[in-house]
């Protein structure tokens, strides 16, 4: 993370009291010298008193964490330090931090990747994983069974909504068109090669 940003991990596991006893150095430091560490205590406490904020298994609860957060939000916000709850999806499971981000020195320049607020819903499952996309990122998912049938007939509405925003629909039905019309689907998979030759052209 750049300058100005402090990272606080929340552990799958004991979260809530891994949270009370310890407070990584960075955030303490930073969040003291904008006068919020006592809002950073309170915020704490209310994650901690809450019955609800984990599963049965000790598992964070992403909508509860984001609502506890906003309940503070403005106090962070009205002294220039956003906070924002992120998440990673792994083999092992996910990981979960907060970032506490002091605007005054990043600016706008800087977005979390993986902020919960910046995931669209977006989802593909492939073999091994499940593929999960944030906002501002539109994907269709090429199908193997009636791949081309499925592609002209369907678009997914994130997409439209990108290409229809950014006046490109026009262009989108011709790449479709080149690939149906392309030998590109044999076997019920993809040359992703001879695609990839089409993208460029």
């Amino acid at each position: 993370v750049p300058k100005g940003v402090a990272v606080e991990k929340l552990k799958n596991y004991g979260g809530k009291r891994g949270l009370r006893i310890e407070c990584p150095e960075s955030v303490r430091n930073l969040l003291t010298k904008k006068g919020l560490f006592d809002v950073y205590n309170k915020f704490v406490q209310a994650i901690s008193d809450d019955p609800k904020m984990c599963g049965p298994l000790g598992k964070w609860k992403d909508a509860q964490l984001t609502s506890t957060l906003d309940e503070f939000r403005d106090e962070f916000t009205d002294k220039s330090v956003r906070v924002a709850l992120c998440k990673r999806p792994s083999e092992l499971g996910s990981y979960r931090w907060l970032e506490f981000i002091d605007v005054t020195v990043v600016g706008d320049t800087y977005d979390p990747q993986y902020e919960v607020a910046n995931c669209s819903g977006q989802i593909i499952k492939t073999t091994y994983k499940k593929l999960q996309f944030p906002n501002g990122v539109a994907v269709e998912e090429l199908k193997r069974l009636q791949g081309r049938k499925k592609l002209k007939e369907h678009i997914p509405i994130y997409v439209r909504k990108m290409l229809t925003k950014h006046d490109l629909m026009a262009e989108y039905n011709l790449l479709v068109d080149h690939f149906i019309g392309s030998k590109s689907l044999k076997f019920k998979a993809w040359d992703l090669k001879r695609l990839n030759e089409i993208l460029e052209k």
